[in-house]
């Protein structure tokens, strides 16, 4: 843990005394991603949570596919056409 960000030693010391050894920094990071997307947040907003220079980033590498954001968005061209 030498050299790492604050915030990331106690993320990573609670896990530990919690023992969720699978959880780590990766997938809070991609889970927080995630979450932003499901929330309707813009690519944008989660960038700049996430502190990513570049939002390519933040799309290719954090949020990931999600159905339920995928049938949201089909209702709403439905919704749209209608």
């Amino acid at each position: 843990m030498v050299g790492q960000a604050p915030e990331r030693q106690c993320f990573e010391f609670a896990v530990q005394e919690m023992g969720l050894g699978w959880v780590n920094w990766r997938s809070l990071r991609t889970s927080h991603a995630v979450w932003l997307k499901l929330a309707g947040a813009y690519v944008k907003d989660a960038q700049g949570q996430l502190r990513h220079s570049r939002a390519s980033t933040t799309l290719d590498i954090y949020q990931q596919f999600v159905p339920e954001s995928q049938r949201r968005v089909l209702e709403r061209l439905t919704n749209l056409v209608q």
